[in-house]
C-alpha cells in the first residue's frame, strides 16, 4: 500500500496573530495522520489498548519549509520507513492540499510498550501487519 494520506483543516486556535499555524500545532495533526493511517488498513487504536500495547513516542524532527496557514488545508502523507521488532519509525509529508507547496517533513519513532508495566514489548502481531501494509517499497 504505501503512503496513507489524511486531510487536516487547522483550527483558527492553532495559530498565531499572523494566521499561521503555531509549529506546536503540528504535533497533534501528526497524530491524527499516524492513527488514520493504522486504523486505514485495519488496525483499532481502541483493540490495541484493550489488548495492553501503547505506542508513546521516543523521537520527533521536524523540518518546517513553508508557514502553514489558516484557511487553507493540509495533506499530510504517512510512510513506515523503518520497522524493528520494539520500535519503528514514520515519515510525514505535510503539504498545502490546495497548492500542493511542501510545508514540512518530520520523522517520527514510536515503541511498543506494554500498558501495565510501562517496559518494551514485541510489537502485536496485528500491529506489525498493518506497519508492514504501509511500508515504503525500496526501489
Amino acid at each position: 500500500m504505501g503512503a496513507h494520506v489524511c486531510r487536516i483543516r487547522p483550527l483558527f486556535a492553532d495559530t498565531d496573530a499572523a494566521g499561521v499555524v503555531y509549529y506546536g500545532a503540528f504535533m497533534r495533526y501528526l497524530e491524527e495522520a499516524r492513527t488514520q493511517a493504522v486504523e486505514s488498513v485495519g488496525v483499532s487504536m481502541a483493540a490495541e489498548l484493550a489488548g495492553g500495547a501503547l505506542y508513546p513516542v521516543t523521537h520527533v524532527s521536524i523540518d518546517y519549509q513553508s508557514p502553514a496557514a489558516y484557511g487553507r488545508g493540509l495533506c499530510i502523507a504517512t510512510e513506515v520507513t523503518e520497522i524493528r521488532r520494539v520500535r519503528f519509525r514514520l515519515d510525514h509529508r505535510v503539504f498545502d492540499s490546495e497548492s500542493g507547496q511542501a510545508l514540512a517533513r518530520a520523522t517520527v519513532w514510536l515503541a511498543c510498550v506494554d500498558a501495565e508495566t510501562r517496559r518494551p514489548r514485541r510489537l502485536p502481531p496485528t500491529m506489525a501487519a498493518a506497519l508492514v501494509a504501509l511500508r515504503v517499497e525500496d526501489g
